[in-house]
């Protein structure tokens, strides 16, 4: 008996019921309704690594107050040399010498320790919020991303997330080390003249006023900004993947012109961005210069009053000139907070997104109880023929927006064993009953059952080993050939295992033409190879699974006659039922049962030659191929 038939990869087969945490990394995803742009977010992005963050944190505070000691002692340095207070001895000025050189020293410590510990966090705190939403997009694929655009998805991914994650492990840094540090300034300054330091609290609290009141617009024009950038995402990876169709049909300065005027709706929303950022750093620099000055002020009318040293009045302006750091920082990074806003609201549109497919209890109330592994393949040869194993009862689908169901009212049952081919004219409805087989998608009306359980029933990770779909045109890694065979399996399987899928689909020979054989990386998407290459290599993937239903949607398509009829039967000891959705006459004549599809509706059931008698859609669907057979 070979590996493949001794189910090998059925013991590595996705378990049922693995923990959330799988998907969302060690800590899980963030509760559904979080706002990530909140402080309150960093509890959970920060879970495991709150105590980098508090380090990082205090570190930052560090930067600000060894800043404000080096200005201040500096200041009383010059001043007690400048008024004489020293004397003719330099012993006076040591202390604040010592307090300059210490406090520069342990910023610059402090400046390193708080970039490196920040930075660790931040690259940890990115790949955790790509994570989830990866997850995220993973759970609701495919019918909850089939409307969205792959180069907006890409920008969530990258553009989005890297925005997100300045926010959570840069900004919220500096603005709570720099809001610690303030009050601490302001109690410095407060033990040198307590009316000076009384003065800056107003002008502080308006600093903090300006950048809050111009939150509401800073969202609108940040979600403005994000959208657009998005676009241009989406159709800047639209016009790379299309370059040669663009460059074929002329299309050129058409796509140009697109580009052209979403660049100037970007430049029309930074603008206004700019605009904003530009009058709240004016009137918080402003601010921040009134603090120094009323402060100053003040210090002046207590040294005139014999209330202050004069030595210390240049101490006041210094300290008073740092306590605004923190408020300076915060408003920084308000003025950005649209763009962080809007680029968390999109995050949370795919976390917070509902499952398009939830586990739904079967009718009367039970789940699922099979144990954790896969459900073992029965061989055909095995199977009772007269046993339905797929059951589809009174199915209709449409999609989203269509004038017409897709799937209209489709009833079948398809043996244990049984190899059946779906045909159809184009939109016949072929595909779309093939992918609500695999459960891609749920019918708006009736249901689906494998093995006498509801497919809505099933957990993922058992739907997943219990049917496999290979569409026309598979998906291939720019990964080697042997992680290409194993993407979908938890553990490696050993080399024979590989080869003899390989020679079971007929692709033994590409790969050992290739330069590495096994561990030669394709090129993206599989473009190295043909597209009769890319589904063998997709084929072996689906006989390394092995699951109990292999549906192929014209996934021989692009092989000849001899090559696709030798995979086919090869490939039909690797799966209990075998579904084919073809319209070539070479599959249909070969299939012992064919089940014809036309509008949607099931209007054939039987074999080639029975349907050529008796059904007028599949005659009109195989004439011009007849037809051309005899003219040859």
């Amino acid at each position: 008996m070979s590996n493949l038939d001794q189910g090998t990869s059925v013991d590595a087969a996705p378990q049922r019921h693995a923990p959330p945490y799988v998907a969302y990394g060690a800590y899980g995803a963030p509760a559904n309704g979080l706002r990530l742009d909140d402080v309150r977010a960093l509890r959970v992005v920060l879970a495991g690594w709150r105590g980098w963050y508090v380090a990082a944190l205090a570190w930052n505070a560090v930067v600000h107050l060894s800043a404000a000691v080096a200005a201040g002692a500096a200041a009383y340095a010059v001043a007690a040399a400048v008024t004489g207070v020293a004397g003719s001895t330099r012993v006076d000025l040591v202390l604040p010498t010592v307090l300059v050189l210490g406090a520069t020293l342990v910023r610059s410590v402090a400046v390193w320790q708080e970039a490196y510990t920040s930075h660790d966090v931040a690259f940890r705190v990115l790949a955790r919020v790509r994570g989830w939403l990866f997850a995220g997009l993973a759970r609701i694929a495919p019918g909850g991303v089939a409307r969205r655009r792959t180069g907006d998805l890409t920008t969530l991914s990258t553009n989005d997330s890297e925005a997100l994650e300045i926010f959570l492990a840069h900004s919220s840094l500096y603005i709570i080390g720099r809001f610690l540090a303030t009050p601490l300034i302001v109690v410095g300054l407060a033990l040198i003249s307590l009316p000076a330091a009384l003065v800056t609290l107003p002008f502080l609290a308006l600093a903090v006023l300006v950048p809050l009141a111009a939150r509401r617009s800073a969202r609108e024009q940040g979600r403005r900004t994000r959208a657009v950038t998005a676009e241009i995402g989406a159709d800047m990876q639209e016009n790379v993947g299309a370059v040669r169709e663009i460059a074929a049909f002329g299309l050129l300065e058409k796509r140009l012109g697109r580009l052209a005027a979403q660049q100037t709706r970007l430049w029309r929303a930074q603008r206004a961005t700019t605009i904003r950022t530009g009058v709240e750093t004016a009137v918080g620099g402003v601010l921040s210069s009134l603090v120094a000055v009323s402060a100053t002020v003040v210090a002046v009318r207590e040294v005139a009053a014999g209330r202050l040293a004069l030595e210390w009045l240049p101490v006041v302006a210094a300290v008073a000139g740092a306590t605004p750091s923190a408020i300076a920082q915060w408003a920084a990074t308000t003025r950005h907070y649209g763009n962080t806003a809007a680029s968390a609201r999109r995050i949370e549109g795919i976390l917070d997104a509902p499952d398009p497919l939830p586990v739904i209890p079967e009718r009367d109330g039970s789940s699922p109880t099979a144990s954790l592994g896969c459900v073992p393949v029965a061989k055909p040869s095995d199977c009772d023929p007269s046993t339905p194993h797929i059951r589809v009862e009174s199915v209709t689908y449409s999609w989203p927006g269509a004038p017409r169901s897709a799937v209209r009212d489709v009833s079948v049952a398809i043996g244990a064993g049984e190899t059946v081919a779906l045909a159809g004219a184009s939109g016949a409805g072929k595909s779309t009953l093939g992918a609500l087989l695999a459960r891609w998608y749920d019918p708006d009306v009736g249901r689906i059952l494998v093995g006498g359980t509801d497919l809505r029933a099933m957990e993922r990770a058992e739907r997943v080993a219990t049917v496999c779909l290979v569409p026309q045109e598979p998906y291939l890694f720019a990964e080697s050939v042997r992680e290409n065979l194993a993407v979908a399996l938890p553990q490696e399987l050993p080399d024979d295992a590989l080869w003899e899928a390989l020679e079971r689909t007929r692709a033994a020979d590409v790969v050992r033409g290739m330069p590495h054989g096994l561990d030669t990386v394709l090129a993206d998407r599989g473009r190295s190879l043909s597209g009769g290459e890319r589904q063998r290599l997709a084929l072996a993937r689906a006989a390394l699974r092995r699951p109990e239903v292999l549906i192929l949607d014209e996934a021989v398509s692009q092989l000849d006659l001899e090559n696709e009829v030798a995979l086919r039967d090869s490939l039909i000891g690797t799966a209990t039922t075998t579904v084919v959705i073809a319209h070539r006459l070479s599959t249909l004549v070969t299939t012992p049962r064919v089940l014809v599809l036309d509008g949607g509706s099931l209007v054939g059931d039987g074999a080639h030659e029975e349907l050529l008698a008796g059904c007028d859609a599949y005659r009109r669907l195989v004439r011009p191929q007849l037809d051309l057979r005899k003219g040859t």
